[in-house]
């Protein structure tokens, strides 16, 4: 049996596409800053490409690396019991990152300026705080 490796700008185009559209529903809006603009642009680039044509690749693609979440992430996610998360992780270099959880299974490091974490990271905490059940 034979099979053909995914194209990694195809598979990144598209964990760019999912941690841009999960920041906007956690902001509950469309981020407007610099950086945001941009991952924006390289996505539509993508979704504009002929099929037969080779996808852009932008420095937001390069960087939106999706990865499978290991059962000691998927326990710390699944206690907060949400759909889509910004965790702040180590990677396997040991550097610590934000990283979008989607579904509690699947990730995607986020490639977005610095200023936009503290902004999802304390509305996901508001909400958290709003859903909590009552003392």
């Amino acid at each position: 049996m034979t099979m053909a490796l995914p194209d990694p700008v195809a598979v990144n185009t598209g964990a760019l596409k999912s941690a841009y559209l999960s920041a906007c529903l956690l902001l509950e809006e469309v981020p407007t800053t610099p950086m945001s603009k941009q991952v924006r642009r390289e996505v539509l680039e993508a979704l504009q490409t002929p099929g037969e044509q080779p996808l852009p690749t932008g420095p937001s693609v390069k960087a939106a690396t999706p990865f499978r979440v290991t059962t000691t992430i998927n326990t710390e996610i699944l206690t907060r019991v949400k759909p889509i998360v910004m965790v702040e992780l180590k990677g396997r270099d040991q550097e610590t990152g934000w990283a979008v959880i989607l579904g509690g299974s699947i990730g995607v490091w986020w490639p977005f300026e610095n200023e936009l974490i503290p902004v999802v990271v304390e509305h996901q905490a508001r909400r958290d705080r709003a859903s909590a059940p009552a003392p």
